[in-house]
């Protein structure tokens, strides 16, 4: 009886904190706007995150005055506070190594020191022609002078004089029309159809014009003659920014004044465009103008002081950031908590009170976090939202915070949860798993069978419904990847007697939605709460839920891939070992089924997930005696060194390498670029999902699964990151068997996270609501509901033409599907019944396209791969001349804002041809139909 009156006075007492502390921040809040609307307080924001750090600290110790002394007498006199004084120093000194390293980084090395203008705002950008000269004036600040540099900019434009002799821009008449929004740009898509050819390079016809010339000149104030001049010239565009101009060093140049000065020399011919270069200025017609100082590796090594004042500078430059200096100092606090956690983790009094108010804290603090990203209202009228506001503004320190406080409220419980408490012994004691993994299953299938055939086929679908109906027809078909999936239409089609698009989707539909109870059995190999968690997250996936309802390889694959992943769980042989090879050697005969793209890359996944696991058991064996913290350190070292071998042998065995530039949307699984696709809204921070990735194996070292997934996982966005390339660099379906790791290992983290806060009934609704929130089911379902013809399926980034409308078109003009000549044959081979090619030279004079796949299963239709091109449009012009051709019918993009894309464009090149429809205008992606003019 004592003791639940002790928790409750405990709980009582941590009520009566966070209330004292919300009533401080809003008396908080009252003084700042008072002070800032009587003009005490120029910057409310910046002021706001400082006075608000500063305050708390005065009102906590007001608060609470005797728990303030007997904190502050622990941390000064017992051992622990001087381990604590210790490492707070070493805190210090990792933190300044962190600024010096950031701002060589940042800055450059600390043999070469900048110097820029502080609070220039640029006015306008002035054209450099001749007859126009922009001076600068700046002193030295250093020696050993050698470049100076000056905002620039190369335009291409008309440029002429209005009435007062001042410069204008003058627009040729045929690019005056109406504005485009800048949302509409934001939104630019590509016509091209996802996977019914590689991407062209567009091949655009080149102009050229004479190089824009400019006079460079150097010399210290007060010289008559100029130390340095020389020409300059600029014969292609380019975006605003710092052209460096050298010389010879300057080694005697501190405290001195220069004068430099930037002629330009370029000529305007009135009514035609050419290049030409602007500066951008200040109000003042002043550019924008920074010194370099460069210094000599031998010069140094008898004097080391410039190199020290040079880091120096750099160092001073980072606190001068707001951005840095919020993001320095939520570090430096979290870590001091981090380590005043881990010192005290074993004493009472910290896990029944210091922990629960960590706990508080991050909750609250993830929570506001995300309703403060989702309304910028509430910023407005809750004081602490302002504040969390802040930190959401500066995403380093919400990273930095999310990962500190959730490891410590997952690793630190404040009380040890009673087995009969978790989540999966009170789930045990009902019968409603059975209920529930049955209505995630009625849910995910209703989802993936809506108005399954309301979209018209896209992509590859086209080329098995194509290759079945070629099947039907003569006997055979030519298409050769994955046949099973052809395969699979030939029996519906022969079996129903129908080319119904929802039967022929339907198969697909269901084994993904059969994936759901694979997905539970996985995680039910941990515990059943993280089995119906991973099965939800399945089925509310909108990516899942959309290659569902597409006819590929996809379903298929993972499907298999998630029998062989729950397989390596059961204990099937005594030696694991051979049932280690034996699955490798099943998973490889399984692809014989009729698979081809694609199970490449799941098996390799198969192979880094299982070799990876019987590494981390073999481990397990041999480390029985030491330590868990021994065996975490020998895991993680295992970890890196499998992780570099594996890198480094990738291009010995395969055709990739390392990619030039890094493709980091591949790690939108993490919101980090965020893409609805998942589950999350954007204002989701992605150090939240780190955290949920990384805690199973925190808080289960020795479980080799968990090590086996997060291993696989990382592996994989590594890999797509900075090694897979294709023809199309990012596609999102590139990895999606990646995806079901991802889901098992979150749904691990999820469980765990909800475990943790199960004791904590006041907490635990606002946990399991911020889990809701997070990974809600709102996209799959909202794009679903908005899917539509004409547009980007939101589910899968895959365009849908409307083929109904097109199909419609043609039969009520009356066109003759022979006389036409096509940029988008698969249509036309589908929902037509021309006779199919047999021959190669039926094929080159009908199909005219430079790849190879797509001469399978065509029809006597004139095709060719685009028409924005010269090439292409060469093309098209030689097929209308010796070819009976009287419509042209090309898939077009009508909102593009690139000309070449514009129904216009082929108006202009092809005499021959006159306008005749634009079918869905007004959407994303259309048909272009032109009449042959005929002689």
């Amino acid at each position: 009886m004592s003791k639940n009156k002790n928790v409750i006075m405990n709980n009582k007492k941590i009520v009566s904190l966070l209330i004292s502390l919300f009533v401080s921040l809003v008396f908080l809040g009252i003084i700042v706007f008072i002070l800032s609307e009587t003009g005490f307080l120029v910057d409310l924001k910046q002021k706001w995150l400082w006075l608000a750090a500063l305050w708390l600290v005065p009102i906590g110790a007001f608060l609470a005055p005797t728990k303030t002394r007997s904190v502050l007498a622990h941390l000064f006199s017992s051992k622990k506070g001087k381990k604590f004084l210790l490492l707070t120093g070493t805190n210090i000194i990792l933190t300044l190594l962190f600024v010096v390293v950031y701002a060589i980084s940042q800055y450059g090395s600390p043999l070469i020191y900048e110097n820029h203008p502080q609070g220039f705002k640029i006015a306008k950008e002035i054209p450099l022609i001749e007859g126009t000269t922009i001076t600068q004036e700046f002193t030295a600040d250093s020696n050993n002078l050698g470049t100076v540099g000056v905002r620039l900019s190369v335009q291409e434009k008309i440029l002429g004089f209005d009435e007062e002799g001042e410069i204008v821009e003058i627009k040729p008449a045929e690019e005056i029309e109406e504005e485009i929004t800048e949302e509409e740009t934001q939104e630019e898509q590509s016509i091209g159809q996802d996977d019914l050819a590689e991407d062209e390079e567009d091949l655009e016809e080149t102009t050229y014009y004479e190089p824009a010339e400019i006079t460079f000149r150097i010399k210290e104030k007060g010289e008559e003659d100029w130390f340095y001049e020389n020409a300059y010239y600029f014969d292609q565009t380019a975006p605003s920014h710092l052209y460096p101009f050298g010389f010879p060093v300057i080694e005697d140049s501190e405290n001195k004044t220069y004068l430099v000065e930037i002629a330009g020399q370029k000529e305007i011919v009135l009514k035609k465009n050419n290049l030409f270069l602007f500066a951008s200025v200040d109000k003042n017609n002043q550019p924008y103008l920074y010194s370099r100082f460069v210094y000599n590796k031998g010069e140094l090594k008898e004097n080391i002081e410039p190199i020290l004042n040079n880091t120096l500078r750099k160092t001073n430059q980072v606190p001068k950031d707001n951005v840095n200096r919020v993001n320095l100092v939520t570090i430096f606090l979290l870590l001091e908590i981090a380590i005043y956690s881990f010192l005290n983790k074993n004493e009472k009094h910290f896990k029944e009170k210091i922990i629960p108010l960590f706990s508080c804290a991050f909750l609250f603090f993830l929570f506001l976090a995300i309703i403060t990203s989702l309304s910028l209202n509430f910023a407005k009228v809750f004081p602490f939202g302002q504040i969390i506001g802040g930190l959401v503004k500066y995403h380093l320190s919400l990273s930095f915070s999310t990962i500190v406080l959730g490891s410590l409220t997952v690793l630190f419980p404040d009380t040890k949860t009673k087995k009969s408490d978790t989540l999966t012994k009170q789930l045990k004691k009902n019968s409603w798993t059975i209920g529930l993994i049955v209505g995630i299953f009625a849910f995910g299938l209703f989802l993936r069978i809506w108005q399954l055939d309301f979209l018209y086929p896209a992509g590859d679908e086209y080329r098995h419904l194509n290759a079945a109906k070629h099947f039907l027809e003569e006997g055979y078909f030519e298409y050769p990847r994955s046949p099973l999936i052809t395969n699979i239409l030939i029996f519906i089609r022969t079996t129903f007697n129908t080319n119904s698009l929802f039967l022929q989707r339907l198969p697909f539909a269901l084994i993904g939605s059969l994936s759901i109870f694979l997905f539970y059995l996985i995680g039910a190999t941990q515990n059943k709460v993280t089995g119906l968690i991973a099965a939800y997250l399945f089925a509310s996936c909108p990516l899942a839920i959309g290659l569902s309802r597409y006819i590929r390889e996809y379903e298929v694959i993972l499907f298999i891939f998630l029998i062989f992943l729950y397989l390596s769980q059961k204990k099937i042989l005594k030696n694991k070992f051979i049932q280690f090879l034996a699955l490798l050697i099943l998973f490889m005969a399984a692809q014989k089924i009729g698979l081809s793209e694609g199970y490449e890359s799941v098996f390799f996944l198969f192979c880094l997930f299982t070799g990876f696991n019987y590494l981390m058991e073999t481990l397990n064996k041999f480390t029985t005696k030491l330590r868990i913290n021994s065996k975490v350190i020998i895991k993680v070292l295992a970890f890196i060194f499998v992780f570099v071998v594996g890198l480094k042998i990738i291009p010995l065995f395969t055709d990739y390498r390392v990619l030039a530039s890094s493709e980091t949307r591949y790690l939108f699984p993490l919101n980090f670029h965020h893409d609805s696709l998942l589950w999350y809204f954007s204002f989701v921070p992605y150090a939240f999902i780190v955290l949920l990735l990384i805690t199973p194996c925190l808080k289960h070292p020795k479980k080799s699964y968990f090590w086996a997934l997060f291993f696989t996982l990382m592996f994989s966005f590594y890999f797509y990151v900075n090694y897979f390339d294709a023809p199309r660099r990012f596609q999102v379906r590139y990895i999606y068997y990646v995806i079901p790791l991802f889901i098992l290992l979150l749904s691990s983290g999820i469980h765990i996270f909800l475990d943790s806060f199960r004791q904590k009934k006041g907490l635990f609704p606002l946990s399991l609501a911020l889990i809701i929130l997070t990974f809600s089911p709102y996209n799959g379902i909202n794009h679903l509901a908005k899917q539509e013809n004409g547009e980007v399926n939101q589910l899968t980034e895959l365009p849908h033409f409307d083929a109904g409308k097109l199909k419609k078109f043609l039969e009520q003009e009356k066109i003759n599907p022979d006389k036409i000549l096509t940029s988008y044959p698969y249509f036309f081979d589908y929902y037509y019944n021309e006779p199919f090619l047999k021959t190669k030279a039926e094929k080159e004079k009908y199909v005219h396209f430079p790849w190879s796949y797509e001469y399978y299963d065509r029809t006597r239709i004139f095709s060719i791969n685009g028409y924005w091109s010269e090439d292409n449009i060469a093309q098209i012009k030689n097929l209308i001349r010796f070819n009976k051709i009287e419509f042209l019918v090309l898939h077009g993009s009508p909102n593009d804002i690139r000309q070449d894309r514009q129904y216009n464009f082929l108006l202009t090149k092809i005499n021959k041809i006159e306008p005749h429809k634009i079918i869905d205008a007004n959407k994303t992606f259309g048909f272009y139909v032109y009449r042959i003019v005929q002689e």
